[in-house]
This record gives C-alpha cells, sequence and structure tokens, in this order.
C-alpha cells in the first residue's frame, strides 16, 4: 500500500511516524505502530490492570461535520460524469458518495428476530483494507457463508448485514448462494438491535466486533483484529475449528470483568475521545498537543 512506501521512507530519513484512523464508539485510533490488526494493544494487554466500568453506550452523539453543500455537489457531478470510465479512480465506488447511489435491490428478512435463534454475521467491503490484509483465512464472503451455513448447529438460522456502503452490490454467487439456502440478509433492523438479539456474532475483522464485544456478546474473530484476545472473543485459528467454536460460542458466557478490563485497556492506550469527522475536532487537537510536547 501506498501508505507503506511512506512509512519506510520516514523510517530511512529517521521521521517518527503515527497511525490515526475513525474508531468504534465515536473515538480515534492514535498509535505509534499502526492501525486495525497493527495496534500495539495487540502486542501488549497487561499494560492496565485497573477494573472500571466502561459507559461508551451512554456518550452523547457527536454532531458531526458537514461538508459544504458546494463541494459535496461537486462530488456527485464527477461521480455522475465519470464512474463509468477509466479516470475515475476505483477506491471513490466505496466512499460515502456510494450513499447517493442507486442502491440494487438484495434480499430482507422480514422475521421476527427476537423469537429465533441465529448466528449474525455483518459482511464489510470486499475491498477493503481489512478483508485484504488481515484476512488469513478467507479471501472472499462467499467462503465465510459457506463455512458459516456448513457449521450452523440445528435450530439456528443465519442472517446476514450489508455493510451501508455495499447494499446489493457483493458477488451475484454469494446472493445465489443466500437465495438457494435458508440464508437471510437483514438490512431493516438497527445494528444494536441485531446484536442484541443474536445469540452469535462471527465477524471477519469488522469494527461491528468490538461492538458486539462490548455488548458482552459471544464473538467469533475469523480474520486478525486489534480486539481478537482470546480472553474476549472466540479467535479462529484454523478454518477447520470454526464448528468448534460456534458450540463453544453458543455454551459459554463471556467474561464480563475481562471484557470491562479490555474496554478500559482500548480508551487508555490507542483511543481517543471525539471522532475524525466531528465538528469539534476534540481528538484531533489532542493529537496535536502531543505532537507539540514531543518536539
Amino acid at each position: 500500500m501506498c501508505v507503506e512506501i511512506a512509512v519506510e521512507v520516514a523510517k530511512q530519513k529517521k521521521i517518527k511516524v503515527f497511525f490515526i484512523e475513525q474508531g468504534p464508539f465515536n473515538t480515534t485510533f492514535f498509535d505509534d505502530q499502526g492501525v486495525n490488526a497493527n495496534l500495539s494493544i495487540r502486542k501488549n494487554t497487561e499494560l492496565i490492570r485497573t477494573i472500571t466500568e466502561h459507559n461508551n453506550q451512554n456518550q452523547q452523539k457527536a454532531i458531526k461535520y458537514n461538508r459544504s453543500p458546494i463541494y459535496r455537489g461537486l462530488d456527485i457531478l464527477l461521480m455522475k460524469l465519470f464512474e463509468n470510465t477509466v479516470i475515475y479512480p476505483p477506491d471513490l465506488k466505496f466512499t460515502d458518495i456510494n450513499s447517493y447511489r442507486k442502491k440494487n435491490s438484495s434480499k430482507k428478512s422480514k422475521i421476527d428476530i427476537k423469537n429465533m435463534n441465529y448466528i449474525l454475521f455483518p459482511m464489510q467491503i470486499p475491498l477493503d483494507v481489512n478483508m485484504i490484509y488481515h484476512s488469513p483465512n478467507y479471501n472472499s464472503h462467499l467462503e465465510i457463508v459457506k463455512d458459516i451455513f456448513e457449521n450452523l448447529p440445528e435450530k439456528f438460522k443465519l442472517i446476514l448485514r450489508e455493510h451501508p456502503l455495499y447494499i446489493g452490490k457483493y458477488d451475484n454467487e454469494l446472493y445465489e448462494y443466500i437465495n438457494t439456502h435458508n440464508i437471510y440478509i437483514d438490512n431493516t433492523s438497527t445494528l444494536n438491535k441485531a446484536l442484541d438479539s443474536a445469540s452469535v456474532v462471527v465477524v471477519n475483522n469488522s469494527t461491528v466486533g468490538i461492538e458486539a464485544i462490548s455488548k458482552y456478546k459471544p464473538v467469533i474473530v475469523l480474520g486478525n483484529a486489534f480486539y481478537d484476545n482470546k480472553k474476549v472473543c472466540f479467535k479462529l485459528d484454523n478454518k477447520h475449528e470454526l464448528g468448534n467454536l460456534i458450540k463453544l460460542a453458543i455454551s459459554n458466557n463471556p467474561d464480563i470483568i475481562e471484557i470491562d478490563r479490555f474496554i478500559n485497556l482500548l480508551y487508555s492506550t490507542v483511543m481517543l475521545k471525539g471522532g475524525i469527522t466531528d465538528k469539534k475536532l476534540t481528538s484531533s487537537k489532542t493529537i496535536a498537543n502531543h505532537l507539540i510536547s514531543n518536539l
């Protein structure tokens, strides 16, 4: 990736490197080792041994920065004019501008999720760096869905959630497999409702995983993620272990003490309050002050 080239050049010139990315719960990741699965927290989870009650679910909703309607209009205009040409950067097809595109139809569940046992799999954008760089066990969503479905316990259903920027845009083979098996897509329930009602949540390395963990839900992590600590989730090391992991996740209750400790560790080390898209740039000021003080 381009960022890897920049980091390597910076290291050769002995320039200090920090990594920033939008985090969960309206936070910003700030770390000198990396983001996503490269966060330093994966290497050292014994930094803090105090237990505090985390209240990230009760944080006030931040006011987001609204881009100038003139610039936003130009974004949409350029998209309409050039997105089907070779000069349009392909990565722009999977940004927030995608919300302005016409959505393809997809199978939506019309079932009462409260009255059924189901395993939830929130899907990601296929070309996302987490799916490409941090997915040692699976190369596609189709592979994941097939494995989960083939290892479903009796009387359990599989429910999928499409990424908001990729609704109806996954491979046709995936939709064909969904339609020919008893699998549902739920894009209508709120994420909180879907997580609360799920018996088990399976993720590759989506940030939905840490949201589910914070709700004390049994979570199975298939790929590499900053939260794939075996004290707070079930980490898949080998594809052949998936069936057993699903059974373990159903029959074992999450360790609330370890989860609280881990969430506290995140807030105390690599997560700053405030998002990078907030109108009030709380985390940005914290980062700026840190950089200035270390000059």
